[in-house]
């Protein structure tokens, strides 16, 4: 996601970061700011906030306040749509970009009013226009009976049921050790194209999209959040994604 935004914002340079406190914060946190020294960029501030935060004005202020080139949010649902209201509300954006490093996607959007997504850079790993036959049908299907196109939530669903059958074919069983060996290395199309399975790190690679969100008049339909404008399918290193032994069955 850096990698990309930076290709489309190369003087973007000053970043301040809100980030909700807890592991999942935290170690994006730590990969953003690895990755932004490879672009030469100044972290001018960076702001825990606890899971179920509402009230954002006073780390709004601090972000204000550091003059950055961009915000960039590492939380998640009501988190970040109460943060990107408040710094819409306070002025920074549309005038300076905010990104969801990682997001729900449509789960998140249809909550927020169209001058609020100006110049607002989503980090996802689903998006509805995903063109592959498997995501058109399953877009097309999941909008029939559920009026909203799936965003997050109902794609991971669909991506770790079609996962874990395709281990059961693989292993030819439905025990647990047998199925988990089949996963380890586990290569297959998904919903968003090629995916495999790590063996090393249990870590699931595939790609991730990052879309910028169209202003208001740009909009074709009430539902035209925003155009898909890299993907990227970078592995995370070793280091980051490897986990402890947690012991045997």
């Amino acid at each position: 996601m850096v990698d990309n935004f930076m290709k489309a914002n190369p003087n973007a340079k000053r970043w301040h970061l809100l980030v909700a406190d807890y592991a999942f914060g935290w170690s994006v946190e730590k990969y953003v700011k690895e990755v932004g020294k490879t672009h030469g960029i100044e972290f001018v501030g960076a702001d825990r906030h606890p899971l179920g935060e509402r009230e954002f004005s006073n780390y709004v202020q601090k972000a204000a306040n550091n003059k950055p080139d961009v915000v960039a949010m590492i939380n998640f649902g009501g988190d970040a749509v109460a943060g990107a209201r408040e710094i819409f509300n306070f002025g920074l954006t549309p005038k300076i970009p905010l990104i969801m490093t990682w997001s729900s996607g449509v789960e998140e959007l249809v909550q927020l009013a169209p001058e609020i997504r100006d110049n607002l850079w989503v980090g996802t790993n689903f998006y509805y226009t995903v063109d592959t036959p498997a995501a058109k049908a399953f877009v097309r299907e999941y909008q029939a009976k559920f009026k909203l196109p799936p965003g997050y939530a109902p794609s991971a669903a669909y991506s770790m049921t079609h996962m874990l059958l395709a281990s059961f074919d693989k292993a030819r069983s439905d025990d647990v050790q047998a199925v988990v060996k089949a996963l380890e290395g586990l290569e297959m199309n998904d919903i968003v194209g090629p995916m495999r399975v790590d063996g090393a790190t249990h870590q699931t690679l595939r790609p991730y999209f990052l879309l910028r969100c169209k202003a208001k008049g740009a909009m074709k339909h009430e539902l035209d959040f925003g155009d898909v404008v890299a993907t990227g399918n970078t592995p995370l290193p070793k280091e980051y994604a490897a986990c402890k032994d947690i012991g045997s069955f």
